[in-house]
Formats: structure tokens, C-alpha cells, sequence
């Protein structure tokens, strides 16, 4: 069973909405997956339209940060066993990237968001981290391919992981984090981390969680 809630992560009204609609579908708020975002704008920060900057912001952050609130109030209200929060971050969080000063610090907020919030928690039964899904084809690599070299010089990378079919698919990264969402893993919290690191990997493995095609 499913409801599909089209939503605007960014605008507080809309959001409060969304789960108000979920609560009185289910009666519950078990798992929250910040998923949403945006990559743009790509280009050298002078080259950035204000626009761009504050959609890219209100989607990335904003949106992690009301979406996460309300999940929570409701986890806290519901005196529950568990519940589990992922926010998608990227590799772009650790990594400076010429023309996207935006989407980079962007993730790299979302990252420290979550390590705070899992402090705030850390006495409940409720787990935040955050999971680089690695490169998957979506959108987003296709915007990133139509970018100049000269607004991103590291376009040529992601053109050739797309020649050599190195993009995974968007549909195993999402078993993979769902998987992962379900699974009794409470020293999770607070982690920040990649699903393609060998390490996190071999945690699921042990764990009986499988990863798929990354």
C-alpha cells in the first residue's frame, strides 16, 4: 500500500501537511528518507543566479530540516520502539568540486545536521545517519553531463562513468538503503558514511543486509 504526497520539502505549510495526511493514513511514522534534492546550479559561485542558490538551498537543507522535525515530533509523540531517519548525502560533502561550491556545502550541512540531531536523540529509540549512495544514473548525472567543462571541469569524470556503465542503478540503491532503514542497527546513529566503502559494506554483510549493484 502506498500514497503518493506530492510535496515541496521547503515550505513548512506544505510539509506539516504531507505528514499530518501519513499519520492519519497509517496512525505511525516508522522511517524517514530525506531523499529530495537538487544539483544545481553548477557553475563558478559569480555565476550563480540567486534563484538557483536559494532552491538549491531550501531543497537540500531546508527541506532535511523540516522534513526531519516533523518525523521526529511525531516519533517522540508515539512513544515508540524505534525509528529510523537516512538523509541522502554525497561524496560531494568531503570533496570540493570547481562550480558546485552550492550542492557541495550544501551536503556537507546536511552531514553535521545529522551528527547533531543524533546527539539530541541519542536517549531515545530513534537513529539518524547519513548515506552517500554512490553514483547512479537519475536526472541529476544527466544535468551534470550537459555542464561546460568550464563551469565544471570535473564533467569529464562523470561522462566517462556513464560510457562505462559504472552508474548503478537507482532502483538497487533504493533497496539498499530501505534494507538498511529495517534493519536493527542502533550504533548506526550519528554515522555519516558511504554504501560503496568495503568497510560499511562488509558491516552488512555481517549484519544480513544485502547491498545491491553498487
Amino acid at each position: 500500500e502506498a500514497l503518493a504526497l506530492p510535496t515541496d520539502v521547503g515550505n513548512p505549510t506544505e510539509v506539516k501537511k504531507a505528514f499530518s495526511e501519513i499519520q492519519q493514513q497509517w496512525g505511525r511514522m516508522d522511517i524517514l528518507i530525506n531523499n529530495a534534492g537538487v544539483v544545481e546550479p553548477i557553475a563558478p559561485l559569480v555565476k550563480c543566479r540567486d534563484d538557483a542558490l536559494l532552491q538549491s538551498l531550501q531543497t537540500n537543507v531546508y527541506g532535511t530540516y523540516l522534513c526531519t522535525r516533523e518525523a521526529l515530533k511525531h516519533m517522540m509523540e508515539e512513544n515508540r520502539e524505534e525509528g529510523t531517519i537516512i538523509n541522502i548525502t554525497s561524496g560531494a560533502a568531503k570533496k570540493p568540486y570547481h562550480g558546485w561550491s552550492a550542492y557541495s556545502s550544501q551536503k556537507a550541512a546536511v552531514d553535521m545536521f545529522t551528527r547533531c540531531v543524533a546527539l539530541e536523540v541519542k536517549e531515545l529509540p530513534i537513529r539518524i545517519a547519513a548515506i552517500a549512495p554512490g553514483t547512479f544514473e537519475s536526472n541529476m548525472q544527466e544535468l551534470i553531463r550537459s555542464k561546460s567543462e568550464e563551469d565544471f571541469p570535473a564533467r569529464p569524470k562523470f561522462v566517462k562513468l556513464h560510457q562505462e556503465g559504472h552508474l548503478s542503478k537507482p532502483e538497487d540503491v533504493a533497496k539498499s538503503i530501505v534494507a538498511i532503514a529495517l534493519s536493527d542497527w542502533p550504533e548506526l546513529s550519528g554515522r555519516i558514511t558511504d554504501i560503496r566503502s568495503s568497510e560499511f559494506q562488509e558491516e552488512c554483510r555481517r549484519r544480513g543486509i544485502e547491498i545491491r549493484g553498487v
